[in-house]
């Protein structure tokens, strides 16, 4: 384990040091595009909307691989598939690594397989694709570890009583994490809700502090990964009753790999849906 964490360190390094690159280039570009078009240069408009497109994701890859660096990997699964007899190794973390366009080093906790890690005992199992039947597998082993600030310090099995001290200190850490630092202790009815079909409307009940807005942060991003043709960021919209909430549950968002989602505060939300019949006689105080 230590010497395929010591390679998976490797790869994200060689990664920073590619994007921060690539992010410095197109940045030079963009300026030089923006400064053509505000010119006069009309023309390149479309040249400066490309590149800025360009430059957020290469920025975004750059951060995934930054907080990679820290933390690449929470769990490992082993299985072979039923159907093919294949067998696979697969390490999930937060975010989804690649070594490079085709090898694919660490599997994004969004990624229907990772439905193994969270939900799947050892023996006979399935996960399911969108859009697609499920593949049936036999679970052979699933792994937690326990990695601080880019050392990896141990490891647990899914077998190992809980009263283990590595898992009792495994989950103590987790006492004060924020929305979007909790991936990793996902239990399996959370992440049943959050894998849940986007084609029909949802209700989550529960007491305050039971993270019923946590599963639903963690749900938009599985939507955008998994349903990435058929719905965009500008559909969803976080309704709160004050900015201080709103402010709060996104700011959690972009450690989730969500990024440009609506916003409202719920007596804007009642103005937008009466429209033309509001009179602006009356005001919400």
């Amino acid at each position: 384990e230590q010497k395929h964490f010591d390679e998976c360190l490797d790869v994200i390094r060689q990664n920073i040091d590619y994007y921060q690159k690539q992010v410095e280039k197109t940045r030079r570009e963009t300026e030089s595009l923006y400064a053509a078009v505000t010119s006069g240069s009309v023309e390149l408009y479309d040249q400066l909307v490309v590149s800025l497109d360009i430059k957020e994701h290469q920025e975004r890859q750059l951060k995934k691989n930054q907080t990679a660096y820290k933390k690449p990997y929470f769990g490992r699964v082993d299985y072979l598939e039923t159907d093919t007899g294949q067998s696979e190794q697969l390490y999930i973390g937060k975010n989804g690594i690649s070594r490079d366009r085709t090898h694919v080093l660490i599997v994004d906790w969004r990624a229907p397989v990772s439905t193994l890690y969270y939900e799947n005992e050892l023996g006979p199992g399935c996960y399911q694709v969108p859009g697609s039947d499920s593949i049936p597998v036999d679970l052979k082993l699933k792994r937690t570890f326990d990695i601080e600030d880019g050392t990896l310090t141990g490891y647990y099995d899914n077998d190992t009583a809980a009263t283990d001290e590595l898992l009792v200190k495994y989950l103590s850490q987790n006492k004060d994490a924020v929305l979007g630092d909790i991936i990793s202790t996902i239990q399996k009815e959370q992440d049943q809700i959050i894998r849940q079909t986007p084609f029909k409307n949802i209700i989550v009940q529960g007491v305050a502090g039971s993270g019923k807005t946590t599963v639903a942060m963690h749900r938009i991003s599985y939507i955008l990964y998994n349903y990435e043709q058929r719905f965009s960021p500008d559909q969803f919209c976080i309704i709160g009753n004050n900015d201080m909430l709103l402010n709060y549950i996104t700011s959690g968002l972009p450690e989730l790999d969500v990024y440009h989602v609506g916003q409202k505060r719920m007596d804007n939300f009642f103005k937008d849906l009466l429209g033309k019949d509001w009179k602006k006689s009356y005001q919400v105080k």
